[in-house]
């Protein structure tokens, strides 16, 4: 007996059958006749140890044999040899766990060995750390080389996760372009942060798929037990908020999760709520902000800026609204809201004011690449009956650069339509004389950190006189936003910079009190006239709206 099954799985059937039977059974031949001695076949799996050494599943099936007066006078065992069926098994049961195309356990297999290094914490109070570990920009390898590139380029990921870890710690990917490390029996957190540290050197360093050089950078966030949780769901949701942490901190690096992290995360989901209810309790309103063009002195337009007040959070921030709206997929209704809005509100100020003034409106990046954008504008025009040449789109230079095929499709409808397009921000990212030569651009827009010190920046003033020479070398009307002082206003003036807009001129306002009569000055006047002109008006806090119009 003890040379053909396993000594081991005798003694475990003779155990189970004692205490279901409440009679001790010997692990011997009654642990295989016990069953058919009541009138039963046992049927079950045993694994059978061959002469020399080795193993093989079988399924074993033991009758009685009985006489005419059903005495048990022997019996039947049939055996027959089951490895396929196992191999079978054990691969179902492995891709069921494991990701196709890493071979990496998914996140099922991860939740078991997270629990159960969890408990051998607790036993032993050491530290679990889970890295959740996101590769950045990784769409535009796919996007721009093609999924066959990307995959490769995944497995290459993974092959150096694996690399850089011991072997009882546990690799996984949870799908995409995101992975997670398990690290479990360490003492100090520095450990954890060592493999952190070890991970973005290793991911970070250069690939080749074919005949493409690659790099990506990973983002990690980590979370420790106890500290951070004592749940498997904790625990990969603390490390995933503190991976978009460090997404937000610059990405190529980590963060350690902290509970700030936690109570940010709650009230970005509590924003999320309560702006998807915004719309409805028409919470969200656009102000006006009046654009100057210098070189007439007269007011030709104005920039639409979405506003939203909550009974709960106070006055929001469009900083906060707009990445909020893109990750909920918000964006799309809002941004529609926006350019509706906008037009029929600008026509209305139109007629109350009797001026053709231009409104611009901010155009996030997802909202420029939704294909409804143009039928919106359309429609938008249609029904408000705001002229085509009284609307501006303003968008990202990053938006261009990143989908270029489809910017330059996008840009076209939206001009063929008759409306201008401008590029805010500029100077602060891709800027590139490139993009402005292959791209129908009406308006560069120099960003308010470079007016911010122009007086007293010599690198700044060289940088705003740069971009104003660019633009007119190149037909481009350029405006300078967050104008303040008359200093600033007096630098733009003398360098021949067309619009401006800015605190200076009057505060974003509602509709209703946006108004084109105030002051004036002469456009001929000299920088000193100008600047002390301005003095004067900007003195009274209570005037919402300073315009400046002959």
């Amino acid at each position: 007996m003890a040379q053909v099954y396993d000594p081991d799985e005798v003694q475990v059937r003779a155990t189970d059958l004692s205490k279901m039977s409440g009679r001790p059974v010997e692990p011997g031949l009654e642990t295989f006749t016990f069953n058919a001695r009541r009138g039963f076949t046992d049927d079950g799996e045993w694994t059978f140890v061959r002469k020399d050494g080795s193993r093989v599943p079988v399924q074993l099936a033991v009758t009685a044999m009985r006489d005419a007066d059903q005495g048990i006078v022997g019996y039947i065992s049939i055996a027959y040899d089951i490895s396929e069926r196992k191999r079978r098994e054990e691969y179902a049961q492995h891709i069921a766990h494991h990701d196709f195309l890493t071979g990496l356990p998914m996140r099922s297999l991860l939740g078991d060995r997270l629990q159960m290094a969890m408990a051998r914490g607790r036993r032993e109070r050491s530290k679990v750390g889970v890295l959740m570990i996101d590769l950045d920009h990784f769409k535009r390898v796919n996007d721009s080389i093609g999924h066959h590139v990307g995959d490769k380029l995944l497995r290459i990921v993974a092959d150096r996760l694996i690399g850089c870890v011991r072997a009882s710690d546990t690799v996984a990917r949870l799908g995409g372009d995101e992975f997670v490390v398990l690290v479990p029996d360490v003492r100090e957190v520095a450990s954890i942060v060592h493999v952190a540290k070890t991970l973005l050197e290793r991911i970070a360093a250069p690939a080749v798929v074919g005949s493409h050089v690659l790099q990506v950078t990973p983002s990690i966030g980590i979370s420790v037990y106890p500290t951070d949780g004592d749940t498997v769901d904790e625990l990969i949701k603390h490390a995933d908020t503190a991976m978009y942490w460090a997404k937000a901190n610059g990405r190529s690096g980590y963060m350690l999760f902290t509970r700030e992290m936690q109570r940010a995360a709650s009230y970005k989901m509590e924003l999320e709520s309560d702006l998807r209810r915004a719309l409805e309790c028409q919470e969200l309103q656009l102000h006006y902000q009046p654009k100057v063009s210098l070189e007439t002195g007269r007011i030709i337009g104005m920039e639409a800026l979405l506003r939203w007040t909550n009974a709960v959070h106070g006055a929001v921030s469009p900083a906060k609204i707009i990445p909020i709206a893109e990750e909920c997929g918000l964006i799309q209704v809002i941004g529609a809201w926006v350019i509706r809005t906008a037009c029929r509100e600008a026509r209305l100020l139109q007629v109350r004011l009797g001026q053709p003034l231009r409104v611009s409106v901010n155009v996030s990046p997802r909202q420029f690449l939704q294909n409804d954008l143009v039928d919106v504008i359309a429609a938008a025009l249609a029904d408000s009956g705001l002229a085509p040449e009284h609307l501006e789109v303003e968008i990202t230079e990053g938006v261009l650069m990143e989908n270029t095929a489809l910017a330059l499709e996008r840009l076209a409808q939206i001009r063929a339509l008759g409306v201008s397009i401008a590029i805010d921000d500029f100077g602060t990212g891709f800027s590139s004389l490139s993009y402005i030569t292959r791209f129908q651009i009406d308006t560069l827009k120099i960003d308010r950190s470079f007016i911010a010190n122009v007086t007293e920046s010599a690198n700044d003033a060289a940088v705003a006189q740069a971009i104003i020479a660019l633009a007119r070398s190149l037909k481009v009307k350029v405006v300078a936003e967050g104008v303040e002082t008359t200093g600033q206003l007096a630098f733009l003036r003398e360098h021949c910079c067309d619009v401006a807009h800015g605190d200076l001129f009057g505060a974003p306002v509602p509709p209703a009190l946006f108004s084109v009569q105030g002051f004036h000055f002469a456009a001929a006047c000299s920088a000193a006239d100008f600047a002390e002109t301005f003095g004067q008006l900007n003195q009274s806090s209570e005037d919402l709206v300073r315009a400046v119009v002959h």
